[in-house]
């Protein structure tokens, strides 16, 4: 299997463990320092607490 980028693969891998659904985390690693918006609160509060994630805003 061909990979583009390991470590941003790894990244979404680690995210979606915490609980992301596996496209918002795909999304934020694509991110990077932009910032990312989502509905998944759930998966916010876990990033930002473990300082994995970057600027992440919750759509409400």
């Amino acid at each position: 299997m061909l990979c583009e980028n390991e470590e941003e693969s790894m990244s979404a891998v680690c995210w979606y463990r915490l609980g992301a659904d596996f496209a918002d985390a795909l999304h934020l690693v694509h991110a990077k320092s932009l910032p990312f918006y989502t509905f998944d609160e759930r998966f916010c509060k876990k990033a930002i607490k473990e300082g994995i994630a970057p600027a992440i805003n919750i759509c409400v």
